[in-house]
């Protein structure tokens, strides 16, 4: 982060006594500053507050501020930056609100926590994870400490085990909003990348593809890894900076959903006898079925090719005078790469 030097004036209210009057300016000049303030930019726009010459003795009293206003009411976080080879703080506004869910008693939650947990002793699944987010929601401070050795358990191979340890670590992040670094391959493992990601929330597909939505640090959008191509994954210090919301499009993964052209709408035809593959494929992207036909909109149309490649005994008709011309020049590649010599 770019340390300004022309940062406007700090407000400056009088009142009670001169706690509470730093404690009030560095609240107000928070709120102005909506991408946070680091501590060099705290002490240079309130130096009447922080301009000791002992660097450390004014970030201990910044710190005994933030955690007064905590103790008050008002949701501070903070992450890290680098300046000048030193680490440092920047502090921002918490402006999430809370979403509206389903409300639960104590001895409910209670209830529910002890029953995963004896279940987690019998037989640790992945689906305990994904279902106990569904019922804990923004209550996961009740979700049950699962012992980390369960997820080793001898009767998973090295594979599976791997994947229990990745998903315990994120659930844990999830629980603590704990921002973690993983390593990611999209097709390679050989050729794996670093990510800086918060994690949102675990969504799965039939019964065997684990997706993570995440907030990339990066590219300061939200995104969806494969939670199986998540090689390794570290915690980092801080806490979340991501002030969103889960919204329904987060949720279809599916492929038709990918950015890949202009959206398009689609109008397909099915054998009546044959329908039901359409439909189970098209999960969870959305469509309204009238009769045998599927109206839906994508923005990668030719994620249907191997759908038809695999089930061609299935779709008669497609509207798309585009779609048909890309999916003759797919089929013809396949002739191609595939004919005799």
């Amino acid at each position: 982060m770019k340390e300004k030097d022309d940062l406007p004036l700090g407000i400056d209210p009088k009142p009670i006594n001169e706690t509470e009057e730093r404690q009030l300016s560095l609240l107000l000049n928070l709120i102005r500053s909506r991408q946070g303030l680091s501590f060099l930019q705290i002490r240079q726009i309130m130096k009447e507050y922080y301009s000791n010459s002992n660097i450390e003795s004014d970030q201990k009293k910044l710190q005994r501020d933030i955690d007064e206003l905590k103790e008050n009411g008002f949701s501070i976080k903070f992450y890290k930056v680098f300046h000048e080879s030193m680490e440092y703080n920047v502090y921002k506004i918490d402006e999430n609100k809370r979403d509206a869910h389903i409300q639960m008693s104590e001895e409910e939650l209670r209830k529910f926590s002890y029953l995963i947990l004896k279940k987690s002793e019998e037989n640790l699944s992945n689906d305990l994870f994904t279902a106990s987010q569904k019922i804990f929601s923004r209550n996961l401070q009740h979700f049950p400490s699962i012992k980390k050795k369960l997820l080793g358990d001898q009767t998973v191979d090295k594979e599976e085990s791997q994947i229990s340890q990745i998903l315990y670590k994120i659930m844990t992040a999830i629980k603590n909003k704990t921002p973690l670094k993983i390593e990611y391959f999209k097709t390679n493992p050989k050729e794996s990348y670093l990510r800086e990601i918060e994690p949102l929330q675990i969504i799965k597909r039939n019964s065997e593809d684990f997706y993570l939505i995440v907030f990339d640090r990066e590219k300061k959008q939200k995104r969806r890894f494969l939670i199986p191509k998540i090689l390794k994954i570290f915690e980092l210090s801080g806490e979340f900076l991501f002030t969103g919301k889960i919204i329904p499009n987060d949720l279809n993964y599916h492929a038709l959903n990918f950015s890949i052209h202009e959206t398009e709408d689609l109008e397909i035809h099915c054998n009546e006898e044959n329908a039901w593959k359409l439909e189970k494929f098209l999960y969870p992207h959305p469509f309204r079925k009238v009769g045998n036909t599927f109206l839906l909109t994508t923005t990668n149309r030719s994620s249907l090719f191997n759908f038809i490649l695999k089930e061609n005994d299935c779709i008669e008709k497609i509207n798309s005078e585009v779609f048909i011309k890309e999916l003759q020049d797919f089929l013809s590649k396949i002739k191609k790469n595939y004919s005799l010599i």
